[in-house]
């Protein structure tokens, strides 16, 4: 671990974010949307920030101008992703969608 906060990728030697509270949220009916980023992490793996919560959406700008971000790898349930969620992410090179990508309105 690096300042409790942050994980090294081995393979990559990229940083991935670990604190939740980097995030800000809005909960509705057991689930959350993902209104904000406020970290500078490579790595954003929401498949485990939020082990104890349905994540359902990423809004508009979410991650806009986060220069920092390399990989988003999406979690199970997210089923919308607003335009502009990744606007300006100039270093974004991987979306990992899960296998209900199918079911995912952009």
């Amino acid at each position: 671990m690096l300042d409790n906060q942050r994980a090294q990728d081995s393979t990559t030697n990229l940083t991935e974010e670990t604190d939740a509270s980097k995030f800000t949220t809005t909960q509705m009916n057991g689930t959350i949307d993902i209104t904000k980023y406020n970290g500078d992490c490579e790595i954003i793996n929401l498949q485990n920030l939020f082990p104890q919560e349905t994540i359902t959406g990423i809004t508009d700008g979410c991650f806009e101008d986060n220069k920092s971000i390399r990989k988003v790898i999406l979690s199970d349930h997210i089923n919308v992703l607003n335009i502009g969620v990744f606007k300006n992410c100039t270093n974004l090179t991987d979306i990992i969608f899960s296998e209900n990508a199918s079911k995912l309105t952009i």
